[in-house]
């Protein structure tokens, strides 16, 4: 493929950047803080440059929750995101916390319940489930020593 085939694909990275600007009204200068980011960073990816899985998770978060915050018009929706009530945070500092359910609630007045919800235990329910332990395996009451014995380095 010549660089001139491959000047035509476009990343996820740059779709995504372009659908959160265009439906957000944002800046680059805007965005950059909710990802984490430099501005300089965010232009790089803009421009077609490597982004890192965890970067593209995040892009992708911050892109579905404009999506539910959009009203279809642009400085609305920009609105929505920075606009302050007296002694309150805007919606925009809530995505730059991350607290995405938190913002969507703020800036539509809509509460919306979250895909996941945390056990008293601090982990995920889909990720507890898989680490259960077979129905078969005893477990041992608190101050067992287990059965194995720890190895002593030798010099």
């Amino acid at each position: 493929m010549t660089r001139a085939d491959n000047d035509h694909v476009r990343t996820a990275a740059q779709d995504l950047v372009d659908r959160i600007r265009s439906r957000s009204g944002l800046t680059f200068e805007e965005i950059a803080p909710l990802l984490q980011i430099s501005r300089r960073a965010l232009h790089k990816w803009r421009a077609g440059d490597a982004i890192s899985s965890g970067n593209e998770r995040r892009l992708r978060s911050l892109a579905d929750v404009v999506d539910r915050i959009a009203t279809g018009d642009e400085q609305t929706t920009r609105r929505r995101l920075l606009d302050r009530q007296t002694g309150t945070v805007s919606a925009y500092d809530l995505l730059a916390e991350e607290r995405f359910e938190a913002a969507v609630a703020m800036a539509t007045g809509v509460k919306g319940k979250s895909k996941y919800k945390p056990n008293p235990g601090g982990l995920r329910d889909d990720i507890v489930a898989r680490l259960s332990p077979a129905p078969d395996i005893e477990a041992l009451p608190v101050g067992t020593p287990s059965a194995r014995r720890l190895r002593r380095s030798r010099p």
